[in-house]
Order: C-alpha cells, then sequence, then structure tokens
C-alpha cells in the first residue's frame, strides 16, 4: 500500500500572501477613514465660522460695533483689530468688554465659542487678505488643519466673509 502525504493547512508563502492582502486592505480602508474623517472636520469648521459669524451680525446690529471695537461693517486697518480670542469680553460675543464696554450690548449672542476640529482657536480679522483674491475682507475664520495663522493667509484657512473692502485697485496688495 501506498501512503500519500495528505496536506493539512497553508504553507507559509500562502500565510504571507494572505497576510499583504489583509495589510493592503486595511491601508485602503484607514486611507479612506481618515480622508471621510478630514471632510467632516471641515464640514464642522464651516458650521461653526457661520454660527460665530451670525452672533457677531447681531452684536454689531445692536452695538453698532464687531469684536475688538471696529466699527461694524467696515474693514479696519489699524493694529490690534483682530480677535483671537472669541470667548473674550473683548470679542463681546460671549460677554461684555469689561476694559471697554459695548454699547447696548444685550448678549450673550452665544454661550461659548468652541475650539476647531484641529483645537485651534477660531478668529475674526477685520484686515484679511485671502489668497487669490485682490480685495481686504473681514471675516471670522479657523486656521484650518494645518493651526497655521495669526496674519498668515494659507490655503487651508477655512472662513466665512462678513465684509469687504471697496476701494479701488491700485490700494491692494500685489499677489505676484
Amino acid at each position: 500500500m501506498l501512503l500519500k502525504n495528505k496536506r493539512k493547512g497553508f504553507t507559509l508563502v500562502e500565510l504571507m500572501i494572505v497576510v499583504v492582502i489583509i495589510g493592503v486592505l486595511a491601508a485602503m480602508a484607514i486611507g479612506r477613514f481618515q480622508s471621510a474623517r478630514e471632510r467632516v472636520d471641515i464640514a464642522q469648521a464651516k458650521l461653526w465660522v457661520n454660527r460665530i459669524a451670525k452672533a457677531v451680525e447681531t452684536l454689531g446690529a445692536e452695538t453698532g460695533e464687531w469684536p475688538a471695537h471696529t466699527p461694524a461693517g467696515y474693514i479696519c486697518y489699524w493694529g490690534n483689530n483682530e480677535v483671537w480670542d472669541l470667548n473674550s469680553g473683548r470679542a463681546g460675543i460671549v460677554r461684555d468688554d469689561d476694559d471697554e464696554p459695548f454699547a447696548e450690548w444685550a448678549g450673550p449672542y452665544m454661550e461659548s465659542v468652541p475650539l476647531d476640529p484641529w483645537g485651534n482657536k477660531y478668529f475674526i480679522d477685520t484686515d484679511y487678505y485671502p489668497l487669490g483674491t485682490h480685495k481686504w475682507v473681514a471675516v471670522i475664520g479657523s486656521f484650518g488643519p494645518n493651526g497655521i495663522g495669526r496674519n498668515v493667509y494659507d490655503d487651508d484657512n477655512i472662513y466665512v466673509i462678513i465684509s469687504v473692502d471697496e476701494l479701488p485697485s491700485e490700494y491692494y496688495i500685489s499677489s505676484n
């Protein structure tokens, strides 16, 4: 009688191929998850900048001023016109300014302003110069995924424009 060698189990090569296939599939799934998560974070930041913009519009309608006591509806070029902490009294959204109260302040206009999805504070800048434009604008914004900000106008910032400067084009900075 001849005994046949019956194979039980997988060879090492077969197991390695299966492991590689599972690894490739897992890498694809992780990439898709990260991409979806980034889209969700950007959508959440857009939602919040719009909510904050509504609060700033209400503050401006009631007091005639935006955060940092800049005139509502105007582009302000003087120094210190930005507010980097929208929960501060200087912003006028969550509480009135202790040092220089807003006239006719009837807030709070929001309970609090959260951090953006990347852990940074939202801001208002009334002399913001978006990339690719030739206009100064007032914005409520987030520094975006890279978190680089404070007068750095890069392409991942997320913002909503609340006012546009209508100065003649010779006043604009060249984007060369």
